[in-house]
């Protein structure tokens, strides 16, 4: 089966650059700025060396996972295939934009992405794919590239659920080598635990598929509510119980001010973790040339050579993400910020974790409520925190989630808690059957209590 895995992902004798000039990215593979992996990730040695799977190649991305449309790669942006007949480039969507463009276009049958606020689902749904996130830690990060080590979690893009399924099958094994690996199943023997692959035709009657007021923001379109309705109301026609989960159980305050808490961690991590990239340990090398520039300043010169690479080599979403993650990091703004933040995760995971208990099996939401811009757009800011709201929480929750298009191409999303991917990727394969089936039950108009606002 041929799979294509993202440029943050090492596989021995490739390069491995996560997009970023830092480590060589667009420079000629045999130069000796090019980092080459020196071993193969988990998910390489799981795959390819251990099931056989045909690697044809690295997929483009955001420069070390931080962005969302795919404009951010120090190669090229990602164009999103669906829109070829434009002249401007259509974004695919970030952060894992090659994945969901290379299985859009039919260039592998999945792809492997990374996904640490959105970036395997949010390009699933531009290209009209199947993103699943799972459970933090359910597949392992050895060898991946971190951005965020306590958000990031290794994701699958396919041509329809059935398949991702398949793919987490081989990829669901608990690693030795990463110390955030889960089992997905402490009870049993690996050997004897139901396959993922073997839930996605079993029925959905009995489910209860919650629909939260606090996700249902002002911003959403109109096509896009009334696609929500009209899947709710499908999947009650199948049998599943829709429940409206309302603010005194999910709290929108809760939702609004995740995004703040995942921005002040996520950009305090990538801090963190990108302090090795100067040059010395890892990245492109300081150029003697420069060495007098700046001496004068009272600058040393290992700080001179810092500044030079970083400055020189790192993208602007990248160094904007690092500066604000130092910032929260310095003195008592750890505290101010970062602890405050933790404080938030804890009780939005809380919020959800009595959601699933007490009232539903599963959430239903849109994956975006806004189409892919180009290259040329000036993006509202707006648009992008609809968006972030609907894929955010969840990655700090650290929750399992898939995005799947229904009939008319725009995407929803199914999440649970944690370790139920089997049910979200039963549900997620209703969904996909539907939206390929000429049925009357797409087009019956239903009188539902549970009116979607």
């Amino acid at each position: 089966i041929p799979i294509s895995i993202k440029a943050n992902m090492a596989f021995k004798g490739w390069p491995f650059h996560a997009s970023s000039k830092i480590l060589g990215c667009g420079e000629s593979p045999i130069s000796e700025n090019v980092l080459i992996s020196g071993y193969d990730s988990d998910i390489v040695k799981l795959l390819v060396r251990k099931y056989g799977a045909i690697m044809i190649g690295q997929t483009n991305m955001d420069e070390f996972a931080m962005g969302s449309f795919g404009f951010h790669s120090s190669q090229f942006p990602t164009r999103n295939p669906l829109y070829t007949e434009n002249d401007d480039v259509v974004a695919a969507g970030g952060s894992s934009s090659g994945g969901a463009a290379a299985v859009s276009h039919g260039s592998s049958l999945a792809s492997i992405g990374t996904d640490t606020g959105g970036s395997v689902r949010l390009p699933a749904a531009w290209c009209k794919v199947t993103g699943l996130k799972p459970t933090y830690g359910l597949i392992s990060r050895h060898g991946v590239i971190s951005y965020a080590s306590s958000l990031d979690t290794v994701g699958i893009i396919a041509q329809n659920p059935s398949c991702a399924s398949i793919v987490l099958d081989h990829l669901a094994h608990p690693s030795m080598t990463d110390s955030t690996s889960i089992s997905n199943d402490f009870s049993m023997p690996h050997n004897e635990r139901m396959s993922y692959s073997s839930c996605t035709s079993d029925s959905i009657a009995g489910l209860r598929i919650g629909i939260a007021e606090a996700l249902s923001v002002e911003e959403c379109p109109a096509l896009v509510t009334s696609d929500w309705q009209q899947v709710a109301d499908c999947l009650e026609l199948l049998g599943a119980d829709i429940v409206m989960i309302t603010n005194d159980i999910i709290k929108s305050q809760t939702i609004e001010h995740s995004l703040a808490a995942y921005y002040i961690i996520a950009c305090a991590e990538a801090s963190s973790n990108l302090m090795r990239y100067e040059g010395l340990r890892y990245g492109m090398k300081y150029l003697e040339g420069d060495k007098g520039q700046g001496l004068s300043d009272g600058r040393s010169p290992l700080d001179l050579q810092y500044s030079t690479v970083r400055s020189k080599y790192l993208g602007n979403e990248v160094k904007s993400r690092i500066m604000g993650g130092t910032a929260v990091l310095s003195g008592d703004n750890v505290h101010i910020y970062y602890e405050a933040a933790s404080k938030l995760r804890a009780n939005l995971s809380r919020e959800f974790n009595e959601a699933f208990k007490e009232h539903c099996d599963v959430l239903l939401l849109p994956t975006v409520i806004s189409s892919p811009p180009k290259l040329s757009d000036s993006i509202p800011s707006i648009e992008m925190t609809g968006n972030d709201i609907m894929t955010v929480p969840f990655s700090l929750a650290g929750l399992p989630s898939i995005a799947v298009p229904c009939k008319s191409g725009n995407s929803f999303q199914i999440v649970a808690a944690k370790g139920q991917e089997r049910t979200i990727l039963k549900i997620a394969s209703m969904i996909h059957e539907s939206a390929k089936s000429d049925s009357a039950i797409l087009s019956l108009e239903t009188n539902s209590s549970k009116a979607i606002r």
